[in-house]
């Protein structure tokens, strides 16, 4: 091979080298644009479910007061009781696994005069499926987030009293 041969095969070789890290650069640049809105997109789907729980839980026929079959906006005190009752039942715990999935649902009661102190007089846990991080020291699964939701319910007493309740609600998000 002459030395014109030997310039012009290494030219070629630096030009084919130089489009390749052109386009390897190119390529990684248009994964990260990519890899950023999947992760946006993936976010927004799961603040959809987790307000899909919310959603679940808020109207939820059969933890409002109900008289002669008309369904009222008031939650039956008795009915939430049951509910936490049923949640912590084999079945009940299944059931409400496939609607609510890893969360956890809890209702704090106050009375009208509790509410300015913030101390409940009674706090129940209607569902309570926190995901486990770790099994016998192992980590297993990391939450990457919580994604709360909080509102203010009446709620019906025994007594016939409406009393405040708080629902509060808590959606994780794990790998």
């Amino acid at each position: 091979m002459n030395k014109k041969a030997q310039v012009k095969f290494g030219e070629t070789i630096g030009v084919i080298i130089i489009v390749y890290i052109i386009v390897m650069t190119g390529l990684m640049w248009y994964n990260n644009i990519n890899s950023k809105d999947i992760n946006k997109l993936k976010y927004n789907n799961q603040q959809e479910l987790a307000f899909e729980k919310y959603y679940y839980i808020a109207n939820l026929d059969l933890i409002h007061l109900s008289q002669k079959g008309i369904i009222d906006k008031e939650y039956d005190i008795n009915a939430l009781y049951t509910m936490y009752n049923f949640s912590i039942s084999k079945k009940g715990r299944e059931f409400l696994r496939n609607q609510l999935g890893e969360s956890i649902i809890t209702l704090e009661l106050y009375r009208n005069n509790e509410l300015e102190t913030k101390t409940p007089y009674e706090i129940i846990t209607l569902y309570n499926n926190t995901p486990k991080t770790q099994i016998n020291g192992i980590e297993v699964k990391e939450i990457k987030e919580r994604i709360p939701f909080k509102t203010l319910i009446p709620v019906r007493d025994n007594e016939g009293k409406t009393i405040i309740g708080i629902l509060n609600i808590v959606a994780f998000i794990t790998e």
